[in-house]
């Protein structure tokens, strides 16, 4: 069953303002979903998104 992550926890998680969550979600980073009328974000996403970054900081 996929879990599902809070605007605000997200940012919590990611250490981003809500601005910066946002233009990454449009700009197709991290998907933003609807779920029961709340914007929730796929836990599996952040996990994706924060294992780029890493691999990003490792390459440099």
């Amino acid at each position: 069953m996929e879990e599902w992550v809070s605007i605000n926890d997200t940012i919590k998680i990611l250490g981003v303002n809500r601005s910066t969550l946002y233009r990454w979600s449009k700009a197709g980073k991290l998907p933003i979903y609807k779920v029961v009328g709340k914007s929730r974000i796929k836990k599996t996403d952040i996990d994706k998104l924060l294992s780029d970054v890493k691999m990003l900081h490792q390459n440099k």
